[in-house]
């Protein structure tokens, strides 16, 4: 990560892919923050659980972790601007031609296709069913998890194997993934997109909304409605008889509780003996849960999901392809003696698996990745500070199976130039704010720091602690800029050098083509004959070169 070879993987990959590396790179390095504070927090949470200071670790480590969301965002703006002049790729998006399959009308102005009225109004039609369609998506994944999460419950209670719902959960969430961006690359196949970058932003919208749902949704109900769950009692107290028997509310029949932590009387827990957590069966003074925890099982499914995630991700990008090709391989020589085969490496290559045999698969399935596992890093990283470091070590292992993967395993895809990163620069801008929202209420409505608040402290703590985190934000990004002086004082020249060798070329076309007809305008009384035509017009000079001292052309320092 400290040392790739991102200038030749541009001249052979080409710079989308060179991108992709150079962001992987990135985030990597950036990961050592959250990494060493998510050690600290996570030492003293399990040193110190229920301390003062386990609470206000807490508070610490979400104020921290959008701070360094923030700064990494903008810092990687700034590098994207720089590695974009360096590789001469800069205004590429303002320059990109149409797609061979686009239709619309061809502008005799512009030398170029551009929509017309009917494929615009055709278009927005397109693009308002798409919208429907994806809607109705969204809202079936929400009930399936809502489903998987009711599911857990009920198995949970009767037969204590709520582990069975996460998994098929956790399943669940591939197979939808995978199963949409089928449907999502076909909805935007129609919509008649001009460009590449069109393309690839709209299909990264529609992907993305149905994976934020599926990946996350829940981990929110376990995180803000659980926590508000009030476990019902069927057995009641007991005074020779039975009384004050009691039923949960909405939120724990439908979703149950969270795992029990404390229990009175101390140690009164049997699971042999419980029907479940809350000891429903037997008398309340007998034995009655007092505490739940609601923060470990979201970060026990947090870590169920994002390790699942992981192992199945790269077993899908590296094993399945090395089979498939060495099936193809197999398949194209049978019949020959495989050591006595003398094949080119272009026939070598010509069996491996297509990179790009699919329109969503690609980096987008990459990029895709990263930026799910950004949200896993900032949306409920409170709840288990240690999916900083299995972060780390999950990207450092990225780099070299990535890389391996390119050169060993698929054939090269076609070199693409690009920018920046897209559209996926927009989406981990959305995940910060996002993860703002998430951690304040986490903090502010159902962590242990907001136990002794009342319901109006903690509304009224939420709405300002959410308030003042986006004017950081905000203040943060107004004062990095997103390119830097240094890049910004080339840029200025290469603009200027341009101006001037256009002003050049415009004078020098007036002077030829008006030397003929200059007498017509001269004064008379001027005695001009002998000055030469090219003193009617000024060239403009030539700037010096730039100084360190200069910020950019025109301004001083």
């Amino acid at each position: 990560m400290w040392n790739q070879p991102i200038d030749q993987i541009k001249d052979y990959f080409g710079e989308k892919l060179a991108f992709y590396f150079c962001y992987l790179g990135f985030y990597t390095k950036a990961l050592l923050w959250p990494m060493f504070v998510g050690l600290i927090a996570g030492g003293l949470q399990f040193a110190l659980p229920e301390s003062e200071i386990a609470k206000w670790v807490i508070v610490a480590y979400c104020v921290q972790i959008i701070i360094w969301a923030t700064l990494f965002l903008e810092n990687w703006k700034r590098r994207a601007s720089e590695t974009a002049f360096n590789w001469g790729m800069r205004g590429l998006d303002d320059k990109e031609q149409p797609l061979p399959g686009f239709q619309g009308a061809f502008d005799e102005t512009l030398q170029t296709k551009v929509y017309d009225t009917e494929t615009a109004k055709a278009r927005n039609r397109r693009m308002l069913c798409g919208g429907f369609i994806v809607t109705v998506c969204l809202l079936t994944v929400a009930s399936i998890m809502a489903f998987y999460t009711m599911l857990g419950n009920m198995l949970q209670k009767e037969y204590r194997a709520g582990f069975i719902a996460s998994a098929i959960n956790a399943g669940s969430i591939i197979v939808f993934n995978a199963l949409y961006k089928q449907l999502a690359a076909w909805l935007t196949e129609i919509e008649n997109n001009r460009t590449e970058t069109m393309f690839q932003d709209s299909l990264i919208i529609k992907c993305f909304l149905f994976q934020f749902i599926n990946s996350y949704f829940s981990l929110y109900i376990v995180a803000f409605i659980k926590p508000f769950s009030i476990a019902g009692h069927n057995a009641g107290a007991y005074d020779g008889v039975y009384y004050n028997a009691t039923e949960g509310n909405v939120a724990e029949s439908w979703f149950g509780t969270c795992s029990c932590t404390h229990h009175m009387p101390s140690g009164c827990y049997d699971a042999a003996i419980c029907n479940d957590v809350t000891c429903s069966n037997l008398p309340v003074g007998q034995c009655t849960c007092t505490h739940y925890g609601c923060g470990s099982d979201v970060g026990y499914l947090l870590l169920n999901l994002f390790g699942i995630q992981i192992v199945v991700g790269n077993v899908l990008e590296i094993i399945v392809p090395q089979i498939s090709f060495y099936v193809k391989d197999r398949l194209a020589n049978s019949g020959e003696d495989q050591a006595e085969l003398n094949r080119s490496q272009a026939e070598l290559e010509a069996v491996m698996p297509d990179y790009e045999e699919f329109v969503y698969t690609g980096l987008f399935d990459d990029f895709n990745e990263i930026a799910l596992q950004f949200g896993f890093v900032t949306l409920f990283a409170p709840n288990f500070p240690l999916v900083g470091v299995l972060a780390f070590i999950n990207n450092v292992v990225e780099i070299r199976s990535d890389s391996y993967k390119f050169i060993n395993v698929y054939r090269r895809p076609n070199p693409r130039p690009a920018e920046n990163i897209g559209s996926w620069y927009t989406v981990m801008e959305v995940m910060t704010f996002a993860a703002v929202s998430t951690n304040c209420a986490n903090v502010f409505l159902v962590s242990e720091f907001a136990t002794d608040l009342t319901w109006t402290n903690k509304v009224l703590g939420l709405f300002v602690s959410e308030h003042c985190a986006y004017a950081i934000k905000m203040m943060i990004a107004m004062y990095i800029p997103d390119i830097s002086d240094e890049i910004q004082r080339q840029i200025d020249y290469e603009e200027y050098d341009q101006l001037v060798a256009l002003t050049e070329g415009v004078m020098k076309a007036i002077n030829e083509e008006c030397a003929d007809e200059l007498h017509l305008y001269r004064d008379e009384d001027a005695e001009l004959e002998n000055i030469p035509v090219d003193s009617y017009y000024t060239m403009p000079q030539a700037q010096p070169e730039p100084s360190n001292e200069l910020v950019g052309i025109g301004m001083s320092k």
